[in-house]
């Protein structure tokens, strides 16, 4: 009932209940006069029936008005907690997706959105990923009731290494919730650190070994000739200073990843100078033509006997690898950057071999790195001291033509251009 038309009828009944009660006072006639009083009573039997009425519906309206506020604000609250429960997943550095146990995702987080794509709700997981171990240890999960955890190689959409843990939702017995976590990162790092150790086990025994051969010779036949003594012990001395070099460079390279450069404002200009003269005697030695081009009052902020390393490898290098023709060393600035750059018409570098020279002990001729003293470390601790400095190493190479190495370092904030 509308309110206008029920407050009408409760002002009707107590206009006739008034009317009745004055005639039964004023009336003239006894029957009558009963009548209208049992008429009015009859009356304000009725409009205290519709008050009750009235009381009542105003309570059941206050208690759906609080109920309907009630569910109202218990809402705000749900969307609230899920707003933030969405917020948590986002922000998980990880891939998680939860999924129903027929492997087909009912929900998946920003990262997840961004490696597999955005439309995912309703594929199944073999279907985003193109991983049939995903999708065994989904069903496993969901067949055994517990969380399965394995290391798992995904192809598509690029080649990754994850640890993927799949395990019932807490609410929801038909939910399961699936986590990424990328170990790419990892997985290299051990695979070079295993490597490492095997390659430099290996550079340590083959001179070891001549050193042992050579000594055992000299020990076992005592009747060699001066010659042949002379010789064999050049040799060993030869591979006692190959060891000594070895030792130094992986020195060298541990404490330029360990320790950061103790950095101060050097004069890369009188640094790369240094660099030259130390270098120029080697180079025309091996009758190779040296012009050098250093810009003066270039300033960097770094650790300068690093700086110099570095400087050293990158040139010693180019004159390892030139058989004749000429080496170029020269340093400018561009773009707010000292450029020191080296480059020699040597014998190249193929451009598969490019993306892996500066690993440790790769070598892209063996036997010549061995004849002219190189560790195969050079360009490992080149890239290691520059990086770093903040700065970085640029190749650029023709197979048969030449090499051309630019490191690039931030320059000093107070270094002044020079004209």
């Amino acid at each position: 009932m509308r309110r206008a038309p029920y407050l009408l009828l409760i002002c009707v009944f107590a206009l006739i209940s008034a009317v009745c009660f004055a005639f039964a006072l004023t009336g003239h006639s006894s029957g009558l006069k009963v009548g209208a009083a049992a008429f009015a009573l009859f009356c304000l039997l009725l409009l205290g029936l519709i008050l009750k009425r009235e009381s009542r519906i105003r309570e059941l309206a206050a208690a759906l008005h609080e109920a309907e506020e009630a569910a109202r604000s218990n809402l705000e609250r749900v969307d609230a907690e899920r707003s933030k429960a969405l917020s948590v997943c986002d922000s998980l550095p990880c891939i998680l997706l939860m999924c129903r146990k027929s492997g087909t995702v009912a929900f998946a987080n920003q990262i997840a959105q961004t490696v597999f794509g955005s439309d995912l709700q309703n594929k199944t997981v073999l279907e985003i990923s193109l991983s049939v171990d995903l999708q065994k240890l989904i069903e496993s999960a969901a067949e055994i009731g517990e969380a399965c955890t394995q290391n798992i190689t995904l192809n598509y959409p690029q080649t990754r290494d994850y640890l993927a843990a799949c395990w019932p939702a807490k609410y929801g017995a038909e939910m399961l919730v699936l986590s990424l976590h990328d170990r790419t990162e990892l997985t290299q790092t051990r695979r070079l650190r295993a490597d490492f150790v095997a390659n430099a086990s290996h550079e340590l025994r083959t001179p070891m070994a001549t050193i042992r051969s050579m000594a055992e010779t000299v020990l076992d036949e005592a009747h060699l000739s001066d010659e042949k003594h002379r010789r064999y012990l050049k040799k060993i001395l030869s591979e006692v200073d190959r060891l000594t070099l070895i030792s130094e460079d992986l020195m060298t390279l541990s404490e330029a990843e360990s320790q950061p450069p103790q950095k101060h404002r050097c004069d890369l200009s009188e640094l790369a100078r240094y660099v030259c003269s130390q270098m120029e005697p080697r180079a025309e030695n091996a009758g190779l033509q040296w012009s050098c081009d250093i810009q003066p009052g270039v300033f960097v902020q770094g650790d300068d006997s690093q700086l110099v390393i570095a400087m050293l490898n990158v040139v010693s290098n180019a004159i390892r690898y030139t058989d004749e023709g000429s080496i170029l060393v020269s340093l400018s600035t561009e773009n707010r950057c000292a450029v020191f750059k080296v480059s020699d018409t040597g014998i190249g570098i193929a451009s598969e071999h490019l993306p892996r020279i500066f690993e440790r002990f790769y070598r892209v001729d063996r036997a010549r790195s061995r004849e002219t003293g190189g560790t195969g470390l050079g360009l490992s601790i080149l890239k290691h001291i520059v990086e770093a400095h903040g700065g970085r190493v640029d190749v650029k190479s023709d197979l048969n033509v030449g090499s051309t190495f630019s490191i690039f370092l931030p320059l000093d904030e107070i270094t002044e251009p020079v004209e």
